[in-house]
């Protein structure tokens, strides 16, 4: 795939319905066909195939097949932030390792339902500029869960809070990418690893604040 220049490298977003109508059916394309074949092998020639669109059309909203996978990945992001933002049932929740859980078990969930989200944000061969976008990600996602374990347990937002939690979730991404380097998937194991790892790094955290 070519990846010469940044400009490459961003799907145009559309405004209009029709234009946001045929973007997403671009984008479903793009999936099936990184599920069927990989990354590697994907072509805007492809795209329109799938699509049974012109590839002129194809290439006003992805400039490049990178622009493609990235369009991909930001839909997977926004999926994955959007189950953070649901409601949580406090009265379920007692103790910080608690609301950690959630958490975490919301993102796993979300991987094992979606393996095509793993192999774009945990997988081996991730493209530096997803990277990019999962960073930035991460940062939507931790003032969401910040703002909970403030209304959960009374604990001031702040930005040592928030520094903790995004730590805590580049933890979890550790330990994930390591598991589907080894194994190819998320395992029980390396969740449980992460569960330990994050729930007693906040523990001290939230201590201190």
């Amino acid at each position: 795939m070519r990846t010469t220049d940044k400009i490459d490298l961003k799907p145009k977003k559309p405004q209009r319905k029709n234009g946001r109508l045929k973007y997403e059916l671009l984008t479903a394309a793009t999936e099936e066909l990184i599920k069927r074949y990989g990354i590697e092998s994907l072509s805007i020639q492809q795209i329109s195939k799938e699509a049974s669109v012109p590839m002129a059309s194809v290439y006003h909203f992805f400039p490049s097949p990178v622009a493609a996978i990235i369009a991909v990945a930001e839909k997977h992001l926004s999926a994955m932030t959007y189950e953070l933002e649901k409601p949580i049932d406090f009265n379920e929740v007692d103790t910080v390792l608690d609301l950690m859980c959630v958490f975490i078990q919301r993102t796993e969930n979300y991987y094992q339902k979606n393996p095509i989200a793993v192999d774009l944000m945990l997988g081996t061969g991730q493209h530096g500029y997803i990277r990019q976008l999962d960073i930035e990600n991460n940062l939507t996602m931790t003032k969401i869960m910040a703002s909970q374990f403030s209304l959960k347990f009374h604990i001031p937002l702040s930005e040592e809070l928030e520094y903790a939690i995004n730590n805590c979730i580049a933890i979890c991404d550790s330990i994930w990418s390591l598991a589907v380097a080894e194994c190819g998937r998320i395992t029980p194991k390396c969740t449980k690893h992460a569960i330990i790892a994050v729930s007693s790094y906040m523990e001290r955290i939230t201590n201190r604040l």
